[in-house]
Order: C-alpha cells, then structure tokens, then sequence
C-alpha cells in the first residue's frame, strides 16, 4: 500500500515516516556520525539459559589493537580492554587490561 509514507527526492535521500524493521541476521550501518536519542541500549537481546560470550562496544583504532568497553563473561565483570578482536568477533574475547 503507497500512502505518501516513503518519499525519495532527486538526489536520492529518502524519508521514512513511521516505523521502520529490518528483519535478518545482520544489519550494517555505515555512516560518518551517527546520533542516537535513546538512554538505553540493549546489546544481546533474547539471550535465554546461562550468559555466555563477551557483549559490549568494539572501537576500531586501524593498525593499532582495537578497545573493548563491556561485559567480560568470563571474569563476570564491566572492563576496559584492548586486543585483535572486531565488531564481528564472538564469544570470550582475547582481552587484554
């Protein structure tokens, strides 16, 4: 049903009003800045039984390691850490303090 709800103008932007879900295994974001008003955000949703694999943001820093800031499963514990890992890495993560 078209209802005026997606508009795209000459240059090619496009405007959503409403909802919009994305269904699938992965959903990339590549963009410059990115501007996010919610105060929380839930990393691991629908995760049931025994917690297993570290969940937390990943910073890319090219050559040099990379920094984990999150939950480190196997130590129970928030850390900051560096290491080799990426945004596409999981489990227990190789960390270092």
């Amino acid at each position: 049903m078209f209802d005026n709800n997606i508009k795209v103008d000459a240059s090619g932007n496009a405007t959503i009003t409403g909802n919009l879900t994305v269904t699938g295994t992965t959903t990339t974001i590549s963009t410059t800045n990115t501007v996010i008003s919610d105060k929380l955000i839930e990393l691991a949703n629908g995760t049931s039984g025994t917690p297993s694999g570290d969940s937390g943001l990943v910073i890319e820093r090219g050559s040099s390691n990379n920094v984990f800031i999150g939950w480190d499963e196997s130590e129970d514990k928030v850390t900051v850490a560096t290491g080799t890992f990426t945004g596409a890495s999981t489990g227990d993560l190789s960390l270092t303090d």
